[in-house]
């Protein structure tokens, strides 16, 4: 911002910032941990959840992340991204 001239803005809040308030994280772990009994991660299941769950724990303004979940039909990869 200040390349253009402009002030650097204060107090602000990134996107996910914004959404992780949104969520009550006591009532997110009780769920997460309704679905792991109806539905155990297997080993590269459990992997690929901690994988995720990091980046979006430890994620900054000054750096991207993009993450793509796909599987063929029956491998539980929807049921998966609402672990997630």
């Amino acid at each position: 911002m200040t390349e253009f001239g402009l002030p650097e803005p204060e107090n602000t809040q990134s996107e996910l910032e914004i959404e992780k308030k949104k969520y009550d994280p006591t009532y997110q772990a009780e769920l997460l941990e309704e679905l792991n009994r109806s539905a155990p991660n297997n080993l590269e299941q459990t992997e690929v959840f901690n994988f995720i769950k990091n980046e979006i724990d430890t994620i900054s303004p000054n750096r991207s992340s993009f993450i793509f979940i796909n599987g063929p039909a029956g491998t539980f990869s929807n049921r998966k991204c609402n672990d997630i």
